[in-house]
């Protein structure tokens, strides 16, 4: 319930996250993606979301969706991807 970065060596750098339902809480992330601007993307699953953090994770920029079958809601969203030449996100 945490998102871990590490350097191209495996080097760990940082940590973010902990278990929850509140702004910048995870629970069971399954995707991340990074966007043009450097922006962490995550989908959380099990809160059935996606969040998206600044470059260094250390502020919640803004939360997508909610639980549900409409337009713009999810259940258990697992893969998240970003179009870089539109900067759409893929859900």
């Amino acid at each position: 319930n945490r998102i871990q970065i590490f350097d191209s060596l495996g080097g760990f750098i940082k940590s973010f996250g902990k278990k929850g339902s509140q702004d910048g809480e995870l629970d069971g992330p399954t995707g991340v993606a990074i966007d043009r601007e450097g922006n962490i993307l995550v989908s959380d699953s099990n809160n059935h979301r996606l969040l998206v953090f600044d470059t260094f994770g250390t502020q919640l920029l803004k939360k997508i969706g909610s639980f549900g079958e409409e337009h713009g809601m999810f259940n258990n969203p697992c893969g998240i991807a970003v179009d870089n030449r539109n900067g759409n996100i893929l859900v």
